[in-house]
């Protein structure tokens, strides 16, 4: 709203309460002159004192009359009603057998409290402090002796019409600051409360993320794969507890080391071919390899290598999920030396010395039959955390990145191909047995 929207036109309607209607002319003279009267008094003064007075150039007001305070008050009321407020009024102190003029005022207030008022009095009936005590101090009224000057008339009509106007005006640019005030409040207050659903949606947000953390690291702390994160120069960031398990090495054992160090010399090559390809190709390498345990021994391991980068790190980090070969390559070897025995044995055909070869192998045979009993219940004993393991990586596959979900899907099939491999050294065992029997 502009400045010229918010001004006030000046509002000239003055209300004059006197039961003396002599008084009602002489304001009218005062305030409400005709010009053309003024000029027929000047000419009338000038030929009977031979001067003439200055007259005073006066605006003209739009004044309206009360004989009573009631009368008054109606006339008040009905131009609130109207829109067309009194600017000022001049009330006479003393009017029988009404209201006086200070009860008058105090009705008058109720009705307009923007109303400027000058009473009238030519008596002592009240005092200031009296009329204070009754009205309260307000800057709204002022006292006029009677018999007043036309000029004190005149300055009090001016000076209190203007005044009535500039406070209009400081009423309009008060409520049009308190608008913006309320409408930048209400700016703000939406602004805060879409700040705490924006903090309680991240506080959501983070207490899944911590949630999904939690099952994630169940999931790779309970996992019997092992689990290697690593920068690209083979540093490492993350270890699985099957790493301790399987490679004899834990975190804090293998800080400041390459773990590339640990891969068997004629492995190295192809498993840095293996990363360099991964990186390059955002691809997942599977291959095999031997790595070398804490106590020296080598380990075959199969394991899918992937370089992953953060959103928030342009360099990749290299994953590692393997699994230890190790016992099946030894049975797959001792099994196939034992096979190669048997069937060497059968052709020569002799049976004192297939019964010889039979009882040659029985301890070794036991071993292993031992060995692969011991193996079958120790999987059998894993089936529960796998099947729970199962169910936490469903409820975290929604939560954790892509290659979370691909390492989920990978959990139990290390575990599935052993189980297999057992059943079948197994049989394969148990028919060496009977063969070995019916001989």
């Amino acid at each position: 709203m502009t400045l010229s929207e918010l001004s006030v036109p000046t509002n000239n309607r003055v209300l004059v309460v006197d039961d003396n209607q002599a008084i009602h002319e002489d304001f009218r003279k005062v305030l409400a002159a005709d010009d053309s009267l003024g000029q027929d008094l000047e000419q009338a003064e000038t030929e009977l004192f031979g001067e003439t007075q200055p007259r005073m150039v006066n605006s003209q007001y739009d004044l309206d009359f009360a004989s009573q305070g009631q009368e008054a008050l109606e006339k008040v009321q009905k131009s609130i009603e109207q829109n067309q407020p009194y600017a000022m009024a001049f009330v006479d102190v003393r009017m029988p057998p009404g209201w006086d003029g200070v009860e008058t005022t105090t009705h008058l207030w109720e009705a307009d409290p923007d109303l400027q008022i000058v009473i009238c009095t030519a008596y002592s009936d009240y005092s200031w402090d009296e009329m204070v005590e009754k009205i309260g101090q307000s800057d709204r009224l002022v006292i006029l002796k009677k018999p007043f000057d036309n000029v004190e008339v005149l300055q009090l009509a001016s000076a209190l019409t203007e005044k009535w106007r500039l406070q209009q005006e400081a009423k309009n640019r008060l409520d049009q600051l308190e608008s913006i005030i309320n409408d930048r409040t209400s700016d703000l207050k939406n602004s805060i409360q879409i700040l705490q659903q924006n903090v309680a949606n991240y506080q959501r947000t983070e207490e899944k993320l911590r949630k999904s953390e939690e099952r994630f690291k169940l999931i790779a702390d309970n996992a019997a794969d092992l689990i290697i994160v690593l920068d690209t120069e083979g540093n490492p960031e993350y270890f699985s507890p099957s790493v301790k398990y399987t490679l004899g090495h834990d975190f804090k054992s293998a800080g400041g080391k390459s773990v590339f160090e640990w891969v068997h010399p004629e492995d190295r090559e192809s498993m840095m071919a293996s990363v360099s390809a991964s990186i390059n190709n955002s691809e997942c390498q599977l291959m095999e390899f031997r790595m070398q345990h804490r106590a020296g021994a080598w380990r075959h391991l199969e394991a899918r290598i992937c370089a992953i980068r953060d959103k928030s790190d342009d360099r990749p980090h290299l994953v590692i999920v393997g699994r230890d070969l190790s016992e099946r390559k030894e049975m797959e070897s001792q099994t196939a030396f034992l096979t190669k025995q048997l069937l060497d044995a059968r052709e020569k055909d002799p049976k004192e010395e297939t019964n010889d070869l039979v009882m040659r192998l029985e301890s070794p045979l036991k071993s292993l039959s031992d060995r692969i009993q011991f193996m079958h219940d120790a999987v059998g004993k894993l089936a529960p955390l796998l099947e729970q393991q199962q169910q936490i990586a469903e409820q975290a596959a929604a939560k954790v990145d892509e290659e979370a979900v691909e390492l989920k899907s990978k959990l139990p099939k290390a575990i599935t191909e052993s189980l297999e491999n057992v059943e079948v050294i197994s049989k394969m065992i148990a028919d060496l047995k009977r063969s070995s029997s019916k001989e």
